[in-house]
């Protein structure tokens, strides 16, 4: 009975609450979920419910997670107003015992994004067996206990280092070296012992410099290995980070804004292996200049074109997106992140979005 009442009091709270609301905006059932002990067995997953309580349909741009153990996924296409949508998410808890507190961000066309999720609980200790702590396989009976190396936010004058362990599971000595003649500029990385005897084991310190990196926002960079004095080309180890700007007072106080015409476009309905190119114009409404620092597409059938000159307060300027739908089929959204230099969060990061329809060629 208690159930049929909240339902009943969620369904009245989002009819008063529809059309009532300019724009769109996301109301979430519970914004924190607590799963309490779990097990190393299986990934806790949990789906966070919401309701669009606007007068406009919510388009979900992005989804991040406070680290790589965190996986979400969510509705992709438009939610109408008064419709539901969700955001589902997966906590790994393999090799991971003890209490974790992880959050998600959701970024969208919302009036209230971004919104902050969280889940948490506590992973029981388990007995677990040598693939399972080491569940990576380099190859010539090495194995890891991670691939991925996620060093989450720097600012570009942090350095920040990880460990990793190795494990020989073979019956024979075996070499293991980095390929530094192979690193990015920003990653150092360095294995000891280098020789490890059979059912030993070793440490593989990664380090992220973002004063050397000459990129912003996601960032990825790969670790080779050279086993046994052969290379390998298919097994490497995955080292990102997200870097950010550190801004000082005056920059906060005289920011520079990003403000583009339209955040979306709608080329209708194309046949397929048509390309087709539209320019989004923007201005810097703001009072300090503007850098366009990044450009990221959702896909690799979409490229972008956009200046790297420094954009004076009240100058205009035009990013250039184009789509090849070859090999495409059906409805397309593709959605293109725009990274600039301004401290204001909703002109930091801009979303824009290139939608339309795919037939057959003929």
């Amino acid at each position: 009975m208690k159930r049929v009442l909240f339902l009943l009091a969620t369904f009245l709270f989002a009819v008063s609450m529809y059309g009532q609301r300019k724009g769109a905006y996301m109301d979430f059932s519970e914004l924190v979920h607590d799963f309490g002990k779990v097990s190393q067995e299986h990934p806790a997953t949990y789906r966070f419910q919401f309701i669009n309580t606007g007068n406009k349909p919510v388009v979900i741009h992005d989804v991040k997670s406070s680290c790589g153990c965190t996986t979400p996924t969510w509705t992709k296409r438009p939610v109408p107003p008064g419709a539901k949508g969700y955001i589902s998410v997966e906590y790994r808890t393999l090799n991971a015992p003890g209490k974790f507190v992880k959050t998600i961000y959701v970024y969208s066309n919302a009036k209230n994004s971004p919104i902050k999720l969280t889940i948490k609980g506590e992973v029981l200790e388990k007995k677990s067996s040598v693939e399972e702590i080491y569940p990576f396989n380099f190859g010539d009976g090495l194995r890891m206990t991670d691939r991925f190396v996620n060093f989450g936010v720097l600012f570009k004058d942090q350095t920040r280092t990880k460990t990793i362990k190795i494990y020989n599971s073979s019956s024979a000595n075996i070499t293991i070296k980095v390929a530094q003649n192979r690193l990015p500029v920003y990653v150092t990385a360095q294995v000891n012992p280098q020789t490890i005897p059979p059912r030993g084991t070793a440490t593989l310190r990664v380090t992220f410099d973002a004063n050397k990196c000459n990129d912003w926002d996601f960032v990825r960079g790969r670790v080779l290995f050279v086993i046994n004095g052969k290379l390998y080309y298919r097994n490497w180890l995955d080292a990102s980070a997200v870097i950010r700007e550190r801004f000082t007072e005056e920059q906060k106080k005289n920011p520079p804004i990003i403000t583009f015409d339209e955040d979306h476009y709608d080329f209708g309905t194309i046949k397929q292996g048509d390309v087709i190119t539209h320019e989004f114009k923007f201005k810097n409404t703001g009072k300090g200049p503007l850098l366009i620092r990044k450009v990221t597409t959702s896909c690799g059938c979409t490229t972008t074109f956009y200046t790297r000159d420094t954009i004076k307060p009240g100058q205009s300027g035009v990013l250039r997106v184009k789509f090849n739908s070859t090999g495409k089929m059906g409805k397309q959204q593709k959605i293109i992140t725009v990274v600039t230099n301004s401290p204001d969060p909703a002109s930091n990061r801009v979303f824009l979005r290139v939608t339309g329809n795919v037939v057959p060629r003929g």
